[in-house]
C-alpha cells in the first residue's frame, strides 16, 4: 500500500527571490503563506517551515530569526557581509522526509564602507597668544548614504594643551 502523502504532487513558490541586505537597514522581513505551496494531497497535514544553511545546519541566529512565517534578516556586525547560501524548507505534518526545498542567497554588505564625505570649508584662523579665548564651529559634513555614522576627530601641529575639541559641537 502506498502512502498518498509520500506520492503526493507538492510545489512551492518561494515570493522572494535573492536578495541584498545593507548593515545600515535594521531589520528586513521577508513574509511567506501557506498559498506558496500546493500539495495533490490535503490530509497529509498542516504546513510546516525552515530555513537552514545550504548545508542543512542552522541559519546563523546573530543575522537570521524566523517567526511565524516571517523570515527576518538584521545585523550591524562587518565580519557577516559576504553571500549566505540558505534553502527555505516546506513539509506536511510528519513528512520532513519529503519537504520541498527552494534555495535562495542573501547578500549582506556594508554601503558606509564606500560612503562619499564631502566637508565644509574651514577658514583658516590666526591666534594671538595672550588674547581672548577663540570658539570655532563649522558646518556639518555631508556623507552619502546619509544614513551612515560620522565621527568628527581633529589633529593639530601646536602645542596639544592650546587646543581643544568637542566632537559633539564641531
Amino acid at each position: 500500500m502506498k502512502d498518498p502523502c509520500k506520492e503526493a504532487t507538492k510545489t512551492i513558490t518561494l515570493p522572494w527571490t535573492d536578495f541584498s541586505y545593507d548593515l545600515n537597514e535594521g531589520t528586513v522581513t521577508k513574509t511567506w503563506s501557506d498559498g506558496d505551496v500546493t500539495s495533490t494531497e490535503l490530509i497529509c497535514g498542516v504546513w510546516n517551515y525552515d530555513i537552514t544553511k545550504s548545508d542543512g545546519s542552522a541559519i546563523d541566529s546573530a543575522v537570521f530569526a524566523i517567526s511565524g512565517l516571517n523570515f527576518y534578516t538584521a545585523s550591524t556586525d562587518t565580519a557577516k557581509i559576504g553571500e549566505h547560501s540558505l534553502i527555505f524548507k516546506a513539509w506536511q505534518g510528519t513528512y520532513t522526509g519529503v519537504a520541498l526545498e527552494a534555495p535562495f542567497k542573501v547578500t549582506i554588505a556594508d554601503s558606509c564602507s564606500s560612503a562619499t564625505l564631502t566637508p565644509s570649508s574651514l577658514a583658516a584662523q590666526t591666534y594671538t597668544l595672550s588674547t581672548t579665548q577663540i570658539d570655532l564651529t563649522f558646518s556639518a559634513f555631508g556623507i552619502t548614504p546619509s544614513y551612515c555614522p560620522l565621527v568628527y576627530s581633529h589633529t593639530t601641529t601646536a602645542d596639544a594643551n592650546l587646543v581643544s575639541f568637542d566632537a559633539s559641537n564641531r
